[in-house]
């Protein structure tokens, strides 16, 4: 579920991060909104399941899996900044 998670984000901040470089023509603009779609994606589906898994509100732990949606943030976004190296 959560590696489904990343990458549906990484294929909509690349989407929108390309479309960002081809209006703007600027690769710091283009990273900066694949940065933001990312956070918004994976921060947004990390605290939605934070928030229903029961057993990390009742005993303070639970699935520590969910950690790879934050851990996942910086990651997809340095590989949509290296892909859209290749993007005329």
């Amino acid at each position: 579920m959560y590696l489904t998670l990343i990458v549906i984000s990484f294929i909509l901040s690349m989407t929108i991060a390309s479309f960002t470089y081809r209006k703007k023509k600027n690769k710091m603009i283009s990273t900066l909104s694949a940065l933001l779609v990312n956070t918004l994606v994976l921060g947004t589906a990390f605290t939605f399941i934070y928030l229903i898994n029961l057993e990390s509100w009742n005993f303070g732990g639970g699935d520590w899996r969910i950690a790879y949606l934050i851990i996942a943030i910086p990651l997809v976004t340095w590989l949509n900044a290296f892909l859209l190296q290749f993007i005329k």
